[in-house]
């Protein structure tokens, strides 16, 4: 290990195996890993002075090993940015969980567009209660959609929930804790403002505050970058596995639970063009039990 620092930053490098075969070591992976740091505005006087408990502390999840090699890539001279954010959401505190819809218009553009990147922002001490943010295009009465994209949101998948909310389905972003968001693939770009795409599209936070704290106001969210300069590739999203519902019960008691979820040949064979597809990220997804 060694450290450097400068007017600005304290830089500390380490360097190990990734797997040392001893069961007391956290193995390396291109998993979540947590890092808790402490820092203090003095030197330490000995080798042993790592007291940390009246000083900052705290973790944060991080992908020791995953970097993706677009995203230092320099952005088209044309590139616009689209803030899907919430707005002043207090999240509660005699509740673990809570998950916030809330609906964006697509910006006026007079042809198709890509987005190309995509990243989370966030109201500063947030970060560590956002479990996941998902994007959907939504379909349906574009009149009803005005009005809703006018509103602060309400919360997902209650009974005070506008229906028209459960016509947003089709997953455009997903991040979750530790990312820091994706950069397309020079050669592909999400469509935006294609001819039949959608114009609105629904912002789903999903809050975890499992120790209950109190004055939590949210504004976080997702930025989106898209260019009039089109990629040679459309690209999309498919959703694979089970969608999450009353009936998909894990009986107490149980040391080992299968789901199996199926996709028959007359669903691919209409949805999956002969030639196959190209698939260039993975982004997986499960429900806290």
């Amino acid at each position: 290990m060694n450290a450097h620092e400068n007017e600005t930053h304290t830089v500390l490098r380490f360097r190990r195996k990734l797997i040392t075969c001893d069961d007391k070591d956290h193995n390396i992976t291109a998993s979540t890993s947590w890092l808790m740091f402490a820092y203090s505005g003095r030197d330490p006087l000995s080798d042993g002075d790592v007291s940390f408990v009246d000083n900052p502390h705290g973790s944060k999840p991080v992908y020791l090993m995953h970097r993706s090699r677009y995203a230092d890539e320099e952005l088209p001279s044309d590139v616009k940015v689209w803030d899907l954010r919430n707005y002043q959401v207090s999240v509660p505190e005699n509740e673990d969980t809570l998950h916030w819809c809330r609906i964006f218009k697509l910006p006026p553009l007079d042809r198709k567009h890509h987005m190309i990147r995509y990243e989370p922002v966030f109201t500063a001490g947030s970060q560590p209660f956002i479990h996941h943010m998902n994007v959907y295009e939504c379909v349906g009465d574009p009149s009803v959609f005005e009005v809703l994209a006018a509103t602060e949101g309400s919360r997902c998948y209650q009974p005070s929930m506008p229906p028209l909310f459960f016509n947003c389905n089709n997953v455009v972003v997903a991040w979750t804790a530790s990312s820091e968001g994706f950069t397309f693939p020079s050669e592909a770009g999400y469509p935006m403002n294609r001819a039949g795409g959608a114009k609105f599209f629904m912002l789903e936070t999903h809050y975890d505050n499992p120790n209950l704290q109190s004055g939590i106001v949210d504004h976080s969210g997702l930025r989106l970058f898209y260019t009039s300069q089109l990629r040679h590739h459309d690209a999309g999203v498919l959703s694979v596995g089970i969608d999450p519902n009353w009936k998909h019960i894990v009986p107490p008691g149980q040391r080992r639970v299968v789901s199996e979820a199926h996709c028959v040949a007359d669903c691919t064979q209409q949805a999956l063009p002969s030639r196959g597809i190209n698939v260039f990220a993975v982004n997986q997804h499960t429900h806290l039990l």
